[in-house]
């Protein structure tokens, strides 16, 4: 169908002019036996009507035919004016209850209840369940500004609400008053209840300054307005959770002079913007309240659990696999190792959470003689799931290649917030072995170096992650670098 379709309306009902004699309700219980031939809501028109005159029957009444189109246009008109209808228990208990996406009028102004569920037989505007406010008394931000006094708001907001509601949020101007101590708060006249700060205490002076814009959140629990950015002094963030506090705006104009190394006793003199006043405050004071500061560090070299220290709130994790082994060479004079690959790190930033951490070992190294003498790989390192990275792999030789070649299978973060490849390995050249590749912390052995045929020289091992060094004339490589995790923990 079109919008152009749209038919004409019901200007007024059927029969709105007739006399009483020419129109009667139809009644619902059945006429039959009570007045013949009169019609119902329950039989409709009664069988004398289908009847010829001659043996019986009885003409339908017209007063009946312009009762029930009488009856129809009235809802049509009332439906064309957009009307909704409120709740009526006896209507809701002859049709089984209102079915899921109903409308009804609340008793209030402006609430609007839509039915959830089917066979909804609940009262919406006594609590009852499965009805949900769509009306303006439940948009969730309302804006308007206040003519109250001091200490009193009185607020007239848009969209106007019908009732306070949980959760409803009103963005309001404070009158040109300073607040000096605890405040009351009455919207568009539905009642005044009080105004406190989120962990409910009273208001203190100037926590809503004069013209400043506050936002009040209703608290159906409490009936009361929770102030969420009231003006704060360093006292008023006392004994806060970090995630409880008020933002301070500082100006730090001067330091006091150097009289040795600083302590936690020490003062600052500032300003605070909010109340306008001037103090000393201590470093420990400040530091108690303005949430972020770095914790603890905590590196991690075997596996076990993580538990966050006591007071953390957030952390960033670096796990970073184990380094592969460098490479071995045969006995031949002039054979070098390449060197092993460095493990991959993988970087996680989030709230803190215990967590079951994996440490992958380095790459083992080949014995000392023998062809292709390639290191062994390093383990995956992992932080729960938060951040796994694999190992590198190890350096290789060859007994018909004097020049062994670094293990280029790199190590890499493959779980995380970001993933860091490991550095590849060096390959050996003339009497030197390679160097391990490094890791994200560096790490990677150096290569086993002799300058003339005949000596064994080892590769040196990685650290960190980072990859074992070639060996040179026999010596066998360097050991990969077991992984690590380190922990950073914030406030």
């Amino acid at each position: 169908m079109k919008l152009s379709a749209l038919p004409a309306k019901f200007p007024v009902a059927w029969g709105a002019s007739a006399s009483p004699s020419y129109i009667r309700s139809i009644p619902l219980g059945s006429q039959i036996g009570i007045v013949n031939g009169a019609a119902s809501l329950t039989d409709g028109f009664p069988p004398l009507n289908f009847l010829p005159v001659g043996s019986g029957g009885v003409p339908p009444f017209g007063q009946d035919m312009n009762g029930i189109l009488q009856q129809i246009t009235q809802w049509s008109q009332w439906q064309n004016a957009g009307g909704l209808v409120p709740y009526d228990p006896a209507f809701s208990a002859a049709i089984g209850g209102y079915p899921k996406s109903a409308l009804l009028a609340g008793a209030a102004t402006g609430v609007v209840w839509l039915s959830t569920a089917d066979d909804n037989t609940s009262d919406p505007d006594t609590s009852g369940a499965n009805w949900v406010n769509i009306g303006a008394a439940s948009a969730p931000i309302m804006v308007g500004t206040d003519a109250g006094s001091a200490n009193v708001c009185t607020a007239t907001v848009l969209p106007a609400p019908g009732a306070y509601v949980d959760g409803q949020i009103f963005v309001v101007q404070k009158a040109a008053f300073d607040n000096n101590g605890a405040m009351t708060g009455n919207i568009d006249g539905l009642g005044t209840h009080p105004i406190v700060n989120m962990d409910g205490t009273a208001l203190t002076a100037k926590q809503w300054p004069a013209s400043a814009t506050g936002i009040l959140e209703f608290n159906n629990a409490t009936t009361s307005f929770r102030l969420l950015n009231p003006a704060v002094t360093v006292a008023a963030n006392a004994g806060l959770a970090a995630t409880d506090q008020q933002v301070l705006s500082l100006s730090i104009t001067t330091l006091p002079a150097p009289t040795g190394a600083l302590s936690l006793n020490d003062s600052l003199p500032l300003h605070v913007v909010a109340d306008g006043a001037d103090r000393e405050v201590t470093l420990s004071a400040l530091a108690a309240i303005l949430p972020g500061a770095m914790k603890a560090m905590r590196v991690i070299t075997a596996s076990g659990t993580y538990t966050p220290t006591v007071g953390a709130k957030s952390m960033l994790v670096f796990a970073t696999g184990a380094g592969g082994a460098g490479g071995g060479n045969a006995t031949t004079n002039g054979f070098t190792g390449g060197g092993g690959s460095a493990g991959g790190t993988a970087v996680y930033f989030g709230p803190v959470s215990q967590q079951t951490v994996t440490i992958g070992a380095g790459g083992v190294p080949n014995p000392s003689s023998g062809s292709d003498l390639i290191g062994g790989s390093g383990g995956t390192t992992s932080f729960g799931a938060l951040a796994v990275a694999t190992g590198g792999i190890g350096g290789s030789s060859s007994g018909t290649n004097s020049f062994g070649a670094g293990g280029q299978g790199v190590g890499t973060g493959t779980a995380g917030t970001l993933l860091v490849h490991g550095g590849g390995g060096s390959p050996g050249s003339g009497h030197e072995g390679g160097c391990g590749g490094t890791s994200f912390w560096g790490g990677g052995g150096y290569g086993g170096a002799t300058p003339s045929t005949g000596v064994q020289v080892p590769g040196g091992p990685g650290s960190l992650g980072g990859g074992g060094g070639g060996g040179d004339g026999g010596g066998a490589g360097g050991a990969g670098g077991n992984g690590v995790v380190v922990i950073f923990e914030f406030d």
